[in-house]
């Protein structure tokens, strides 16, 4: 069966009988995800999202096409995790724009970018694009998108954006010392039923890593009272 609204599917004859007016793009990463996920898991999901907003829209307009979905994003802080692929601002936006003149010369100006990493910042994009181009281009993070009651993002926002190095910091602090921090934590720690050693290679980053290998023989060498090894750990992740 082919799907008429998927550009990798569908065919000249078809797009000549009915031709769209909007156009979905999806952006993504590949990257690593710990030891549980999958490296293309921003891919994957936002590929996902993407064909089902566009098979939606078409089953209800039959005049949208979803384009394939970029699996490069940019990643520049991760790339000393395994076969994380990193692709600067620029290239994307390059590209991007590419696409959207294409788009416009086959006269579809309504474009929908769908983001799903989080390293990919698209704003001064679009507004160059639409001061230049005659488009209509509207672009969103789908993980900013909430559930009908919200119920989903109020019990977990917490643990994104900017709290997250807050966080890290104290779960660091758990596995030092459970005690030292609030009991609420320490149930809800607990309750994660992780290997501490494995999030706390994932918090403070490969040792594996050159630049971090050198930063380590630079603290350790630094004389810290009361031999306190949760600021050594604090070091480490600030200046890796």
């Amino acid at each position: 069966m082919i799907n008429e609204w998927d550009l990798t599917q569908t065919n000249q004859k078809r797009i000549m009988n009915n031709k769209p007016n909007v156009a979905i793009l999806g952006t993504s990463a590949i990257e690593a995800h710990n030891y549980h996920l999958p490296e293309g898991q921003d891919f994957l999901h936002t590929d996902a999202i993407v064909k089902r907003v566009t098979k939606e829209s078409w089953d209800k307009t039959k005049s949208v096409i979803c384009l394939p979905t970029l699996p490069y994003g940019v990643d520049c802080n991760l790339i000393d995790f395994p076969l994380t692929i990193h692709v600067k601002q620029s290239t994307l936006d390059l590209m991007i724009t590419e696409i959207v003149s294409s788009l416009v010369h086959h006269d579809i100006k309504k474009i929908l970018l769908i983001n799903g990493h989080g390293g990919n910042d698209f704003n001064p994009l679009v507004r160059q694009i639409q001061s230049e181009l005659d488009v209509h281009m509207f672009w969103c993070n789908f993980y900013e998108i909430k559930d009908k009651d919200n119920k989903i993002f109020d019990k977990t926002s917490f643990l994104e954006g900017n709290n997250s190095a807050f966080i890290e910091e104290l779960y660091l602090k758990y596995i030092n010392n459970p005690e030292d921090v609030p009991q609420s934590w320490r149930e809800f720690f607990d309750g994660l039923n992780e290997d501490q050693k494995i999030i706390q290679t994932q918090i403070l980053g490969p040792s594996w890593s050159p630049q971090k290998k050198n930063i380590s023989k630079i603290i350790n060498k630094v004389e810290i009272s009361a031999e306190d090894k949760l600021i050594k750990k604090k070091l480490l992740y600030i200046l890796g």
